[in-house]
């Protein structure tokens, strides 16, 4: 990400304060359009990104006080949407320690501080205990012969912007590989 903000002046800081998924997707997704200078696309399309995030955000606040709506269940979609990632993260990975060690340390806080104020203590708890385990076992969490396997499954265009795992982006998105610019 740093290559493609390289020579883009004053607008630099700008640029990496406005970074959001859409952004950095757009920018990974190609290069700028032939015949526009590339740090003016990317000063446009991040302005565009926080213009349209503000305008939703003001719309939803003012409309949402006004209008009617009955939100019985969404405040289970993040729990489902944590679920989800969580599985997907299980199935990907050789080494569950760090799940295991989230998922106890967040019971045994449930259980002493009660279901209102266990959310900090259980994040201070895993942090320390996670890294106790890493100082203790002097891994850094890393399955090496896992993440070769993978890197030998993995897509051509799973690697995007020198990210790897992009490619997660591309499907979610559409494929977006048409727009990148030809391998060398």
């Amino acid at each position: 990400m740093l290559e493609r903000y390289k020579n883009t002046g004053a607008a630099k800081p700008y640029l990496i304060f406005a970074l959001t998924d859409e952004t950095y997707s757009v920018v990974c997704s190609g290069d700028a359009p032939e015949g526009v200078d590339q740090s003016r696309y990317f000063f446009w399309v991040s302005l565009l990104d926080q213009f349209y995030w503000v305008v939703g955000c003001v719309a939803g606040a003012l409309l949402g006080s006004v209008l009617p709506f009955d939100t019985t269940g969404i405040d289970f979609s993040m729990t489902a949407l944590f679920l989800v990632v969580m599985t997907e993260q299980w199935k990907a990975s050789g080494d569950h320690t760090p799940a295991l060690v989230g998922l106890g340390v967040s019971l045994v806080c449930l259980l002493i501080f009660g279901s209102s104020n266990f959310l900090i203590p259980s994040m201070l708890g895993i942090t320390a205990a996670l890294t106790l385990l890493r100082k203790v076992t002097g891994r850094d969490g890393a399955d090496p012969v896992f993440a070769v396997r993978r890197f030998r499954r993995r897509p051509p265009h799973a690697e995007i912007c020198g990210v790897p795992g992009r490619g997660a982006a591309l499907r979610h998105h559409g494929d977006a590989r048409r727009l990148l610019p030809a391998r060398r």
